[in-house]
């Protein structure tokens, strides 16, 4: 209640509302009364709130780059200040303008946390100390982080191995010749001369009964290349005279 001290017309501050108030006001004259009311709704104070939400999670770093792009889709209601960004460690602050968006940012390798910032508060979530959005990465498959950049990782070279047990046959004697692969698998088992030798270079070995001193030769091939190996079979009559093959 106010006094109006008999005034005919006035004003008087209220002072600060909590809660909707009806005011009410009664003139009295010779000719009578005549009263009018007027209400004061109070609505809750506006809150400063922000969305910043990325396109993906994750995301991986291409051959001989540092960093892979994520969209961030970010929105404000009810700013404090004039500038909006998107920052983060190590990275120059994003300035935004308008109430949303979608931004492009880099995420270097292992991880990165991004804020949307406005009045030097976060709004990720909606609080002052919001903990950000974080966002993984990764290197592509078949390359590894090396020297500041994801770098592919070359496929090793094959290696090729084979034998022949014993060393020195007298014709018509049988030796076993065996061959093996690393980062690779045999592609063709050859002698020379070849007198008709036919191998499957899956089975790893064979039986072999040349009649003069024989190469083998082992080629093997892999995603890093290709590789052979040699060994010789010497033939020999009963008398240990070698039985050398023509040139």
């Amino acid at each position: 209640n106010f006094n109006t001290g008999g005034n005919t017309s006035g004003s008087k501050a209220t002072g600060a509302q909590k809660s909707n108030t009806t005011y009410s006001v009664t003139c009295t004259g010779l000719g009578g009364s005549d009263s009018d009311t007027k209400t004061v709704t109070v609505s809750a104070p506006l809150v400063m709130s922000g969305t910043l939400v990325p396109s993906a999670n994750s995301c991986l770093i291409s051959n001989g780059e540092s960093s892979c792009p994520v969209d961030l889709s970010w929105s404000i209601s009810n700013p404090e200040g004039a500038t909006t960004a998107i920052t983060a460690s190590g990275m120059s602050d994003i300035n935004l303008s308008g109430s949303s968006g979608v931004q492009s940012v880099a995420v270097p390798y292992s991880s990165r946390i991004f804020y949307l910032y406005n009045n030097a508060k976060s709004l990720v979530p909606s609080s002052p100390d919001g903990a950000g959005v974080t966002i993984s990465s990764d290197c592509i498959p078949g390359s590894t982080w090396l020297n500041g950049t994801c770098q592919v990782i070359p496929p090793p070279a094959p290696s090729s191995y084979i034998s022949v047990d014993p060393t020195s046959i007298v014709t018509g004697d049988p030796a076993t010749l065996s061959w093996s692969c690393t980062n690779g698998s045999a592609t063709s088992v050859t002698a020379n001369p070849s007198a008709g030798a036919s191998f499957n270079p899956g089975d790893g070995s064979a039986s072999v009964s040349p009649a003069v001193t024989t190469d083998y030769t082992v080629v093997c091939t892999g995603d890093g290349g290709q590789s052979y190996d040699v060994v010789t079979l010497t033939v020999t009559t009963t008398d240990k005279k070698p039985i050398y093959r023509e040139q």
